[in-house]
């Protein structure tokens, strides 16, 4: 089975003053699914953010997430159309990266599968406060050489919750044994709209790429760079367009020459020779003040432009998103789910 982070194939020990909580999802991609990825690569931050807001004796609590996905093209049959995508991880980062190289592709989607996958292929610690598989799709339960009822039962004996998620009307998630499963498996069941926000393109997009590679480009954030080469024509998807606000918002930069020389007032004798770059150096005094200011006022017209096109955005999506129907989507779903089975194990969210 592919894996595209290094598993850990060796329980690490957890911290005394912390709570381990591990999510798998187990995500439907064939060809009806484009809402649903959509929605999963929009919403991973915000949930994992959700699950770290609770506290179990004031302990701080560690969010490790693994991905596996079913209906996988044909390159993915000899492995029942399943790939194991990520690990269980922390790195919230490193999880979305891997999601937005997924693709939409279409086949043969076998859930009781893919649950013997997480059971048997991932690190479920013995210690884990909660342990629990999302399982997000919209064809029948049933399908495959593994019987669904038996590997629920199996993963709630080993104190696993199954839940699952139909991408669709209850009464034919219902019909289609999920609420089945999710009751073999001691979870719970839901279902969802996941055509909802399925397309979120604005005429902004390309303009939030130039300004955040422009605003970062010296950070020398490598994910970045790695997608410029990809993309044509400064074109990303709605979904990438969150990821580079969420990252704005969220992740934090190590100081480089930049910052250190907008702090010091502008005066290059109060910097550490060490941290100026040795191809910046060659440039003499005159010639590294000039350039820093240059790119100063570059990155900080570039905050202003991001803020002004964000703006753009929000408002466009509000005009555009008036009419729907407010149903259920999957960060709707997952977090009530788990909000529940959080506080059934004495976690309290945090204030």
């Amino acid at each position: 089975m592919q894996t595209h982070l290094t598993a850990r194939h060796f329980p690490e020990p957890q911290k005394p003053d912390t709570a381990l909580i591990q999510l798998c999802l187990i995500l439907d991609v064939s060809g009806s699914m484009e809402g649903l990825l959509y929605q999963a690569q929009t919403q991973v931050w915000g949930l994992m953010d959700y699950v770290q807001s609770f506290r179990r004796r004031s302990k701080e609590t560690v969010v490790e997430v693994a991905l596996i996905t079913v209906g996988n093209g044909a390159m993915y049959e000899g492995q029942h159309y399943m790939d194991l995508v990520s690990p269980f991880t922390p790195d919230r980062n490193a999880l979305a990266d891997q999601l937005f190289l997924l693709k939409i592709e279409g086949s043969s989607e076998q859930y009781g599968k893919a649950i013997s996958l997480a059971l048997d292929s991932l690190t479920w610690h013995d210690k884990s406060e909660l342990k629990s598989i999302i399982v997000l799709g919209n064809e029948s339960f049933d399908q495959g050489d593994t019987d669904y009822k038996e590997i629920t039962t199996e993963a709630a004996k080993r104190g696993i919750l199954v839940n699952t998620i139909f991408c669709g009307e209850e009464t034919i998630g219902i019909e289609e044994h999920w609420l089945h499963a999710s009751e073999l498996g001691k979870g719970a069941y839901a279902y969802i709209d996941q055509t909802a926000h399925a397309n979120r393109e604005t005429p902004f997009d390309r303009q939030i790429f130039r300004l955040y590679n422009k605003y970062l480009l010296s950070y020398g954030d490598s994910s970045l760079v790695r997608a410029a080469k990809k993309l044509k024509g400064d074109q990303i998807s709605p979904a990438y367009r969150d990821m580079l606000f969420y990252r704005l918002d969220h992740q934090k930069q190590e100081k480089d020459i930049i910052d250190r020389f907008e702090e010091s007032e502008w005066d290059l004798n109060r910097i550490d020779p060490e941290y100026i770059p040795e191809a910046l150096k060659q440039l003499g005094d005159r010639g590294l003040k000039e350039y820093l200011v240059k790119k100063a006022q570059e990155r900080n017209n570039a905050r202003d432009g991001l803020k002004v096109y964000r703006d753009k955005i929000n408002g466009y999506i509000q005009v555009k998103s008036s009419g729907d129907s407010g149903d259920k989507n999957l960060k709707d779903a997952v977090e009530e789910i788990l909000g529940k089975q959080l506080k059934a194990k004495r976690f309290k969210r945090a204030k």
